[in-house]
């Protein structure tokens, strides 16, 4: 049931799902660690400028170590999900 929660948010049941609920219902998309690339792409296709308002950076460690067991099962119950980011990355780096 909590599987998957972006991609069951956005309608997206399959891999081959992605690139098309992409080009018909997202304008923009992008991923907070590559705040740069979205700027860029919402400023060539609005014209406007957007300043950086939020970075993601800290002065302390925010990282959990995750055990390699944990991590295949987050990999399992999110496969969808993690595709869904990377597509973003890519999306926003065009």
């Amino acid at each position: 049931m909590f599987a998957n929660i972006a991609a069951q948010y956005m309608g997206i049941s399959g891999s081959e799902d992605i690139p098309v609920r992409f080009r018909e219902h997202v304008f923009q998309a992008g991923v907070i660690e590559e705040l740069d690339a979205f700027r860029l792409g919402l400023t060539a296709k609005t014209g406007n400028d957007f300043p950086a308002v939020h970075t993601h950076r800290t002065s302390s460690i925010t990282e959990t170590a995750v055990s390699r067991e944990t991590r295949s099962l987050l990999e399992q119950l999110f496969a969808l999900d993690f595709e869904i980011y990377e597509y973003a990355r890519e999306t926003a780096a065009v």
